[in-house]
């Protein structure tokens, strides 16, 4: 028996032969366009940069789940301030240091780990981050890696709300034509 490649298998499946998966993908393009052309327009800063920066924040929000539970918009800008406060006041590096040992199981994000998530050369990641660093974007400690720095709270404050906005706006279109329904539907199990 023949067994099927990945992209048969997912050709098969009925949800994507709906004529409205056009509009779906028009609509999920158009919002990351949007979502690029507003890191290099409003950001200043590279792609590679702003997903190095991500892959941060994605690893401070990971650990912090772990040790406090989720948060909601609010909550975590609080705690984007609070990290802030305490690095501005206190030595950073002393700040970071003790976070990093509040739990136990604190994995620290190296270079490495960017290199391997981003798939990028290390030299290249290491020069991003340190140009980040100097920003004050991202700090580094010797023994809690990479984390978010003050500058991040900028970031965060001018970017993830518009962000939030146009992905409900996308959702809301994706919904209105039926690719939502369709994608929720999708079993993809057998992909």
């Amino acid at each position: 028996m023949r067994k099927l490649s990945d992209r048969q298998k997912f050709l098969n499946k009925a949800p994507l032969q709906e004529r409205h998966f056009k509009d779906g993908m028009y609509a999920f393009t158009m919002f990351m366009i949007d979502y690029f052309s507003r890191v290099e327009s409003i950001l200043k800063i590279d792609y590679e940069s702003f997903m190095i920066i991500q892959i941060t924040v994605s690893h401070v929000i990971h650990q912090s789940n772990k040790r406090e539970g989720k948060k909601n918009y609010l909550e975590m800008e609080f705690m984007w301030q609070e990290t802030i406060d305490k690095s501005i006041n206190t030595n950073a590096y002393k700040m970071i240091k003790e976070k990093s040992h509040e739990t136990k199981n604190y994995n620290k994000l190296t270079v490495s780990s960017i290199c391997l998530i981003l798939n990028l050369p290390k030299e290249t990641v290491r020069r991003k981050v340190l140009k980040l660093v100097k920003k004050k974007i991202l700090l580094i400690g010797d023994k809690s890696g990479i984390i978010a720095g003050e500058a991040y709270q900028k970031i965060f404050s001018n970017f993830v709300p518009t962000t939030v906005i146009k992905f409900s706006r996308m959702m809301k279109t994706l919904e209105k034509n039926g690719t939502l329904k369709a994608l929720l539907n999708l079993n993809t199990k057998d992909l």
